[in-house]
C-alpha cells in the first residue's frame, strides 16, 4: 500500500526518492531547455522468478497535451484517487508504474522556451527514449522488469511511435532494457478511418436522422484524401468542421460516449475554479508540496492548449505502418476499444486493423448484440495476450475483478472466452475455475476522464440469492448481474430508465425514457436477445 504519510526524502539529481525507495520521481532535461517530469512508484506486491519477470508499466496519456502523472495516475489507475484515498483496483497490484508529463510542456513538465516544445510525433517518441535511457540508471529494476508501454487515445499513437524508438535504441545496444509489448487503448491510429465511421455509427445509434448521412460522409472523404494527399493541417481543418456539423446535426452528442449528451461528461476541474478537492487543486497545492523539486512558475494544468497547438502538423498522421512495425520486430501488441466511443469508434479500428500487413487474430463476437457490436483484440502470431498477463486485476470472492481503465468512452472488453460466463471472471459454465477469464466492462456515466470501474455483489431482486455484476458505474452506471444457481440475470441502465431485463435469460424489456432522451438510445432497435442465453 502506498504511505502518503512518508515525508522522509533522500534527494537526487533534479528529483526526489521516498525514504522506502517505494516511489522515486524528478526532472530529465531530455534535450537543452526541455524537462521531462517523471514519476515512479515500485509495487508492495513485487515478485520475480526467472519464469516470470514483474512488469513495469509506462503510462501515456491522450491528448497530446494531457498530464500522465496528473490524470493518468490520480483519476486513473494509480495507487491513490484524487481524494488520496487508497484505490483498490489500482494496477499497482500487478506491475510497477512509470507516470510522465509528455510531450514536454505537458503537466509538471517544462521548456524554457517555446521553441523547443516538441512539432512531431518522432520528436516526442525520441524525448521518451532518452527519457528511458536516465530511468534505467535511476530505477535499476528496469534491466530485469519488462517494460510495457500502455497509450489511450493520442497516447497510444505516441505508444506505437515510441515503441518503435525503444525497440531500435535496444537493438543498437543504447539502451538496456527488456520490451514487454504496447498496449493501444481507444488510440488514434487512423484518423480517416475513424472519421469515415462517424456518421453510420451515430444514424445506427439514433443520434443522427437519415437526412444527415450524406453530407457527413461527403465531408469525412475529404478528410481521407487530404489525408493521403498528406495535408494533415488541412485535413485538421476539415476534421474539426466534421465535428461541428456532427455536433449541430445530433443536438450536442458527446463524441466520447455517444449515451451523453456534450458536457454530461466534462471534467469538473474544467467547469469549476480550482479547489483542493479537483485535480488542479491537488496537483498545484498538497502534490506539489509533497515533490519539493516543482519550479514555483510551473502551474499544473489538466490539458496544455500549447502543446497541442504545437502538434497541430502531426495531429491527422495515421500510424497504422508503425504498428506493423512493431509487429515485425516482434513486440506484443494489444488493442482494446470503447464501444460507446465515436471519436475513436470501434467500427475505425475494426477498419485500420484490417490494413495491417502481419497476421492479426482474436477477432471475436461472443456477445451477439444490438448492431451485433464487436470486441476485439489484436495479438502478433504465437504471442500471449499482454492485457490478460498484466493488466487484469480481480479477487476470487469477485470483489475486484477488472481494473480497466475506462473513460466516458464507455465500455471496454479486453479479450474474449467462450467457456466463461459473461461478466463472471473465473468461472466456466460448469462451474469450474476459468484459467482464462473473460474480462468485461460495461459503460458508465460519469465526469469527463479516467474512471474506474469496480465490481461489487449484489442479490437478484426476484430470488434474493447473490450474484455477481459485471461491472458499475455508480448511481448511473449499466451493470448485469447473474448468478449461477438460478441463471437469472439483470441489466439496468441507471440514470435513464432506458431499460432492463428481469428474472428471464432472455427477455430484454424496454421501457420508454423521457421524450427529451428517447433518440438517444435507439429502443426501437432494442433487441429481445440482448446478452444471449445463458446455458444450464
Amino acid at each position: 500500500m502506498w504511505q502518503p504519510s512518508i515525508l522522509l526524502l533522500c534527494f537526487i539529481l533534479q528529483g526526489a526518492v521516498a525514504a522506502d525507495r517505494s516511489e522515486v520521481w524528478g526532472y530529465v532535461e531530455i534535450r537543452h531547455k526541455a524537462h521531462l517530469f517523471w514519476w515512479y512508484y515500485k509495487s508492495p506486491h513485487r515478485a520475480s522468478s526467472p519464469i516470470k519477470a514483474w512488469p513495469t508499466i509506462l503510462w501515456l496519456e491522450g491528448g497530446p497535451g494531457g498530464s500522465g502523472v496528473g490524470g493518468g495516475n490520480f483519476q486513473g489507475i494509480g495507487p491513490l484517487d484524487v481524494n488520496l484515498k487508497p484505490r483498490n483496483s489500482t494496477w499497482l497490484q500487478k506491475a510497477d508504474l512509470i507516470f510522465v508529463d509528455l510531450p514536454v510542456g505537458v503537466g509538471y513538465s517544462y521548456v524554457e522556451d517555446p521553441s523547443v516544445l516538441a512539432t512531431t510525433d518522432v520528436q516526442v517518441a525520441a524525448d521518451a527514449t532518452e527519457l528511458l535511457k536516465a530511468l534505467t540508471k535511476e530505477i535499476p529494476t528496469l534491466h530485469s522488469s519488462p517494460l510495457f508501454l500502455v497509450g489511450e487515445s493520442y497516447g497510444g499513437k505516441l505508444a506505437a511511435k515510441i515503441g518503435i524508438s525503444v525497440a531500435r535504441a535496444i537493438h543498437a545496444g543504447a539502451l538496456k532494457l527488456t520490451l514487454g509489448g504496447v498496449v493501444l487503448g481507444d488510440s488514434w491510429i487512423s484518423p480517416d478511418d475513424f472519421a469515415l465511421s462517424y456518421a453510420q455509427l451515430l444514424r445506427d445509434v439514433s443520434r443522427l436522422s437519415d437526412e444527415a448521412v450524406a453530407p457527413l460522409n461527403r465531408m469525412a472523404a475529404i478528410v481521407k484524401e487530404q489525408i493521403a494527399a498528406r495535408q494533415f493541417t488541412t485535413a485538421k481543418m476539415t476534421w474539426t468542421n466534421l465535428v461541428d456539423l456532427i455536433d449541430q446535426q445530433s443536438d450536442g452528442v458527446d463524441m466520447l460516449n455517444f449515451l451523453l449528451d456534450k458536457g454530461e461528461g466534462s471534467s469538473t476541474s474544467q467547469v469549476f475554479p480550482s479547489t483542493p478537492n479537483t485535480i488542479d487543486g491537488l496537483m498545484n497545492g498538497v502534490i506539489k508540496e509533497k515533490l519539493k523539486v516543482i519550479p514555483k512558475n510551473i502551474i499544473w494544468q489538466g490539458v496544455a492548449i500549447q502543446v497541442f497547438e504545437a502538434m497541430n502538423a502531426t495531429y491527422m498522421k495515421p500510424a497504422i505502418d508503425e504498428v506493423d512495425q512493431l509487429l515485425a520486430y516482434g513486440v506484443n501488441v494489444s488493442v482494446y476499444n470503447g464501444q460507446f466511443d465515436v471519436i475513436c469508434s470501434t467500427i475505425g479500428v475494426e477498419a485500420w486493423v484490417k490494413k495491417l500487413n502481419i497476421h492479426t487474430m482474436g477477432f471475436k463476437a461472443e456477445l451477439q448484440g444490438h448492431d451485433k457490436l464487436r470486441r476485439e483484440i489484436v495479438e502478433p502470431r504465437h504471442s500471449g495476450h499482454l492485457v490478460e498477463r498484466v493488466l487484469k486485476s480481480y479477487s476470487p470472492k469477485f470483489k475486484i475483478f477488472t481494473n480497466i481503465r475506462n473513460s466516458s468512452r464507455g465500455s471496454v472488453i479486453l479479450m474474449e472466452n467462450h467457456n466463461s460466463i459473461p461478466g463472471v471472471p473465473n468461472l466456466t459454465k460448469d462451474g469450474q475455475e476459468n484459467p482464462r477469464p473473460h474480462i468485461a466492462v460495461r459503460s458508465h456515466r460519469g465526469s469527463h476522464g479516467p474512471k474506474i470501474l469496480e465490481a461489487w455483489r449484489g442479490k437478484c431482486r426476484e430470488c434474493s440469492e447473490p450474484g455477481w455484476p459485471s461491472g458499475s458505474g455508480g448511481t448511473n452506471g449499466l451493470w448485469l448481474q447473474i448468478h449461477r444457481s438460478t441463471n437469472h440475470f439483470q441489466l439496468e441502465t441507471q440514470g435513464r430508465g432506458v431499460g432492463e431485463a428481469k428474472h428471464c435469460k432472455t427477455n430484454f424489456i424496454s421501457k420508454s425514457p423521457p421524450r427529451s432522451r428517447r433518440k438517444h438510445v435507439g429502443l426501437r432497435r432494442a433487441p429481445q436477445n440482448f446478452f444471449g442465453e445463458l446455458e444450464n
